[in-house]
């Protein structure tokens, strides 16, 4: 499901032990992208963001989303954007089963990488393989319609179709992303993009079970790609071996904010070295998903989950 990807398998760094703290898109950026906990995530209006943080560190800042942004709901992603000092707005629909296809974000990001400003943070929103699946990829990506899924929870025809359906909308996420590596290459820039996704979805892997539910969750609820592609001129001027090996480490998106000022090379005081997941000081700790009533042990779950994945593992990394 990622051959794009694959093809530059030797220029990115794969983590492949990432978790999202919440898995719903509102509440994990929230918590993700300022320095607030996952139970207080509620406190984000008020708490230093990156998009702020950036700003105060001389970038001129970028938001290019495809995410529906006329929705009470969506009022956090919708601050977060109009917080930069160029935010793009591409998706008006007001339900997610609507054709969207990420690629509307490319010529936007072209533009913003074209733009004089030395130094540029941009942010780009891909609605990615949310559900509903069918409506994330255009016809010519229909590739895996019927091929048999690996999962024995697949029982019925439409569990059949939504298994397919996401793995086509993983393929079409790849080819999506690696076109916004290889715009960014082209302008042979100092410093990185960053891909990850802020939650996952059950879809069969290990239970009769498609989408997102805290109280009842799955590792695929919570793992999550986390993808870096350093360009060469940055590569030069850092450590890559030490970075390389930090890509096996258990990491949360709790505390992504303090790995972003070790990446961004960001001095703040709310940076906290221990939970730098680039850094030799990280400390791992037990990782913890969910919040309230539903919170509970990364690890538990993993050692339940685990060793039920099918044999095709459909996630974006591993």
């Amino acid at each position: 499901t990622n051959p794009k990807l694959q093809e530059i398998r030797n220029e990115l760094l794969v983590y492949d032990n990432v978790v999202a703290n919440i898995p719903y898109t509102i509440e994990s950026l929230s918590s993700t992208l300022t320095f607030t906990t996952p139970e207080q995530y509620n406190k984000a209006y008020s708490a230093m963001n990156i998009v702020t943080m950036m700003k105060k560190a001389g970038f001129k800042t970028f938001w290019i989303t495809n995410q529906q942004t006329l929705t009470h709901r969506n009022t956090m992603l919708t601050a977060f954007a109009n917080l930069t000092d160029e935010p793009t707005f591409l998706n008006n629909n007001r339900r997610q089963n609507a054709n969207s296809h990420d690629e509307v974000v490319l010529q936007p990001f072209a533009e913003a990488l074209a733009d004089q400003a030395p130094r540029k943070f941009i942010v780009v929103h891909l609605l990615g393989t949310h559900f509903a699946y069918e409506y994330r990829y255009p016809e010519s990506f229909d590739v895996f319609t019927g091929q048999q899924p690996a999962s024995p929870f697949v029982t019925n025809k439409e569990a059949f179709h939504l298994y397919n359906e996401y793995d086509n909308a993983v393929r079409y996420n790849d080819f999506v992303v690696r076109q916004l590596i290889d715009t960014y290459r082209a302008k042979d820039p100092y410093g990185f993009l960053l891909y990850f996704a802020d939650h996952g979805e059950e879809v069969f892997d290990v239970r009769d079970y498609n989408g997102r539910d805290m109280s009842k969750p799955t590792i695929g609820m919570y793992d999550v790609p986390f993808i870096l592609w350093p360009s060469p001129s940055w590569s030069t001027q850092h450590d890559m071996n030490a970075l390389k090996n930090t890509v096996h480490r258990p990491i949360s998106l709790s505390y992504f904010m303090s790995g972003w000022c070790k990446l961004a090379a960001i001095q703040y005081k709310e940076c906290n070295a221990e939970d730098d997941f680039f850094s030799e000081k990280f400390v791992a700790k037990p990782r913890w998903v969910g919040i309230l009533k539903a919170r509970q042990s990364y690890e538990m779950l993993e050692q339940r989950d685990r060793p039920l994945l099918p044999t095709q593992d459909k996630n974006n990394t591993k």
